[in-house]
């Protein structure tokens, strides 16, 4: 379940992206007609002008962008470790398989949980 958690969360963010990326590029065609409508080529558009108003704009509208999916991408991330965790508590961990006295182990060695960092410093 964790897994295909993670493989929706990929795939959420992917099709964000795709999305942004869309957003970007119509942005910046619709941005950059505009700005070029009272434009002399090879020049800077004079302030307060429509070709300078539209560039302003086109700049904007491109950072507007870029933080509605940072936004966006850190809900879908969010959500995802909200639901990592409540998946964490409602589902605790399997017990550690154990041999019926074969000499065949049925699993991995029995590892004993390490102490914490601070109390193998203080030798507690």
């Amino acid at each position: 379940m964790r897994r295909a958690l993670r493989w929706a969360t990929l795939l959420g963010l992917v099709a964000w992206t795709l999305i942004a990326w869309l957003a970007h590029g119509l942005v910046d065609l619709f941005g950059s007609g505009a700005a070029s409508v009272g434009a002399v080529p090879g020049f800077a558009p004079e302030p307060y002008t429509f070709a300078w108003i539209a560039s302003q704009l086109r700049g904007a509208g491109l950072s507007a962008v870029f933080a509605v999916w940072v936004i966006g991408a850190g809900w879908i991330l969010g959500l995802s470790l909200l639901a990592h965790l409540i998946m964490r508590k409602l589902n605790p961990a399997l017990p550690r398989l154990q041999s019926w006295g074969s000499s065949i182990s049925s699993g991995p060695a029995q590892v004993q949980r390490s102490r914490g960092a601070l109390a193998r410093l203080l030798g507690r």
